[in-house]
């Protein structure tokens, strides 16, 4: 699940950008933390990943769709080069949706989308979205794919001077956030099933970072002195329930969602004595170092540049114009520079 362009947004690239040059990190954050139903747990596990120094996999022969903040297109191995493909020029009815790198592409139907991945349906054949700002008394939509029939659904009025927004497609329908018309965080999250046009409000007061595995993701208890940031527990709010529970918590460190591996276990972007890190929390309590090979450095990811998963392994866009892949075996390693700005995979290398 991703952010829309709000002060979260700000917060993440000033993150990014603040990792890179050892600056302290800031970030509007809402007035109060997820209150978790579980006592503190002590200091985590994390472990780190022992990784020879071994080249890319060899004979790996595919292209990966990407997409960056002015064009979208293949980059091809062997060799990592990029070409730009006519066919991803493709929008909203009403126009871009205004957020940064929306654009995917959808392997079932051999088709570019116009939107982020995570509002692509589970099976390929649909995609969500919401008018922003609202146009009408039904401002989110699902297109069923190949037909292009496009499905209104009113979810009701929002809450004051906000408007809808499709975060994230799953199987059991469409979760939506509120996205303040000023600026602010996400807020709340919602469940549209676009069989019957029903919504239900799983949570109205908190902001969450990511959605994957059957859960909600978020970060709080920022570390004296950080002042509004990223959180130094992850907590997770079971989609079923809406039972919000302590999942992983350091004293030491902070960090924020990333994204998620193909198992749905989330990806944190630390920062430990102003050093990026990528952590993969296999379970509660319990993390894994993501380690990188020799010669290459940990992607700056953001809360729109997400891993995607494959039979490769998982790949990293970063803000930094790199596309880096990780294996257990080689750990993550560069595998092509797509220009020195945001890029983000929009699909699996194939």
């Amino acid at each position: 699940m991703k952010r829309g362009l709000s002060a979260s947004v700000v917060f993440v690239l000033a993150l990014s950008a603040c990792a890179q040059q050892a600056a302290k990190k800031v970030v509007s954050r809402p007035p109060s933390a997820p209150a978790v139903d579980s006592a503190s747990p002590t200091e985590a596990t994390t472990s780190a990943v022992s990784v020879a120094a071994t080249p890319a996999p060899q004979g790996i022969t595919c292209t990966i769709p990407v997409v960056t903040g002015t064009d979208a297109g293949w980059v091809t191995f062997p060799g990592g080069t990029y070409k730009s493909d006519p066919k991803a020029n493709v929008s909203l009815p009403r126009g871009p949706s205004g957020f940064p790198l929306s654009k995917s592409y959808d392997k079932s139907f051999g088709r570019w989308l116009p939107v982020p991945r995570d509002d692509i349906s589970p099976n390929g054949k649909h995609y969500a979205y919401a008018d922003l700002p609202a146009v009408d008394n039904s401002p989110v939509h699902v297109v069923d794919l190949p037909s292009g029939a496009n499905h209104a659904f009113n979810p009701g009025p929002p809450p004051a001077d906000s408007s809808w927004l499709a975060v994230d497609y799953e199987t059991e329908g469409v979760y939506l956030e509120v996205q303040p018309n000023g600026p602010g965080a996400l807020g709340g999250l919602w469940l549209l099933d676009p069989s019957n046009g029903n919504v239900r409000q799983i949570d109205g007061t908190h902001s969450w970072q990511y959605i994957s595995g059957g859960g909600a993701w978020d970060t709080t208890d920022a570390l004296t002195g950080h002042g509004p940031g990223p959180g130094s527990r992850l907590v997770r709010m079971d989609l079923k329930t809406g039972v919000i529970a302590s999942w992983y918590k350091r004293t030491d460190i902070e960090f924020t969602v990333a994204g998620a591996d193909g198992s749905g276990h989330p990806i944190l972007t630390v920062w430990k004595y102003q050093t990026p890190q990528l952590l993969l929390i296999t379970g509660a309590n319990s993390a894994t170092i993501l380690m990188t090979a020799p010669g290459t450095s940990v992607p700056s990811l953001s809360n729109y540049i997400h891993p995607v998963t494959d039979t490769h392994g998982i790949w990293f866009g970063d803000s930094a114009g790199s596309i880096s892949l990780y294996t257990p075996a080689m750990g993550i390693k560069k595998m092509a520079q797509v220009g020195t700005a945001d890029v983000t995979a929009a699909g699996g290398c194939h």
